[in-house]
């Protein structure tokens, strides 16, 4: 079983990543489409739906480790 530290760095890490990639299939999806393979596109679209859902499932992760550790939630 994972700790509430270890699990609060994991939600971190989870946020930032989703973040990250989602910024990446923005540009893949609509900035930078017309020099994209239609394959790609379809992917960075596709991760434009699922990647907000992790960032949300990673937020509550972190919601869940702050109030194991009886720190404020923020």
């Amino acid at each position: 079983m994972y700790t509430p530290d270890k699990l609060l760095t994991l939600a971190h890490w989870a946020m930032g990543l989703s973040l990250v990639l989602a910024l990446i299939a923005v540009g893949y999806g609509y900035i930078w489409h017309e020099n994209t393979s239609m394959h790609t596109q379809l992917v960075a679209h596709i991760g434009l739906i699922v990647l907000p859902g992790v960032i949300k499932l990673a937020y509550v992760l972190r919601l869940t480790s702050l109030k194991a550790l009886h720190r404020p939630v923020n």
